[in-house]
């Protein structure tokens, strides 16, 4: 065999092995990604939430149900200090993190804005 060929056929296994190493890092990459869900609640209740989003592209509006587990967090404010599902309450603002976003919605964390302070903008 020609040493010519030989080192060709090397090279080019050494980059389909890089490609499959990318590749693979890249689609792990997106595996486990959390997605937010901001919008303002429509009801809320002891084991779940529903918010009413509006859809950037099309402005459609819509209401996601969101079960609220034990394990979800609720913050207010900016950095999110702790609070309760108790306090929330319809027509507040919020980011909800939904996980993976796959059906059944599962909240996460449901952080809620902080009250605007007058003469802020």
């Amino acid at each position: 065999m020609n040493i010519q060929l030989l080192k060709r056929m090397m090279a080019m296994v050494a980059i389909v092995a890089v490609a499959g190493l990318v590749g693979s890092v890249s689609l792990q990459a997106h595996k486990g990604h959390d997605h937010m869900l901001r919008g303002t609640l429509s009801s809320v209740s002891a084991d779940k939430v529903v918010v009413k989003v509006v859809d950037e592209k099309t402005k459609q509006e819509s209401e996601k149900t969101i079960a609220v587990k034990p394990t979800t967090k609720v913050l207010k404010g900016v950095p999110g200090t702790a609070a309760k599902i108790s306090d929330l309450a319809t027509g507040e603002r919020v980011v909800v993190n939904i996980g993976e976003g796959t059906e059944p919605l599962s909240a996460k964390e449901i952080h809620i804005a902080a009250a605007s302070t007058a003469g802020t903008h």
